[in-house]
């Protein structure tokens, strides 16, 4: 067992990380808000390589970097940026590809995307904590389908966090409801 990083706002130190996903060359990725809104990245060995984000709205920056999926066919990086209410597509160096969405209730736009993750379908998926539901997207961005909505019987949603994939569906850390929710492979009730 080993550990790495410490607390603070130097390379390498973390506010609050959120999230860890490991890139096709080895690198771990780090988000963490509370103040560094970054992405820090580590090699194998848990010694700091570089950073990329900072505080804001722009392009480049981070409101609550909350969470990553490493797309399985590019390496990049699809991060829910929450404060933003966008996911962010990054090459493992940090160059912006693109952004997906922008505020708001209706389908296609997000309120604080929490968790995130690939499917079989190499398309990723979305919790929406501010919306109660969850999102599919191509990775250009087109909308799928969505899912869910606000509630507390299956299949609907209370300020859900994260998402991960299990044999022939999922699991939705269902946040307000004080429950796990499974799912069918996306998304036939």
């Amino acid at each position: 067992l080993f550990h790495f990083g410490s607390y603070g706002t130097e390379d390498g130190q973390f506010l609050y990380p959120t999230d860890i996903a490991f890139g096709k060359q080895g690198e771990v990725f780090v988000s963490e808000y509370g103040g560094n809104e970054r992405i820090n990245v580590f090699n194998r060995s848990g010694e700091f390589q570089y950073a990329f984000g900072h505080f804001g709205s722009d392009e480049e920056g981070f409101i609550r970097p909350q969470s990553i999926a490493i797309s399985p066919t590019t390496g990049n990086l699809f991060i829910t940026d929450a404060g933003n209410h966008r996911i962010v597509e990054r090459t493992p160096k940090g160059d912006v590809v693109q952004i997906i969405a922008s505020a708001g209730r209706e389908i296609g736009e997000l309120l604080y995307p929490y968790g995130i993750v690939f499917d079989s379908d190499n398309s990723i998926i979305v919790c929406e904590f501010g919306n109660n539901r969850l999102q599919r997207f191509s990775t250009n961005g087109e909308v799928i389908e969505v899912f869910g909505g606000a509630g507390d019987t299956n299949g609907l949603f209370k300020t859900p966090w994260a998402i991960e994939i299990v044999p022939n569906g999922f699991i939705v850390a269902d946040t307000g409801n004080n429950r796990l929710q499974r799912l069918p492979d996306m998304m036939a009730f």
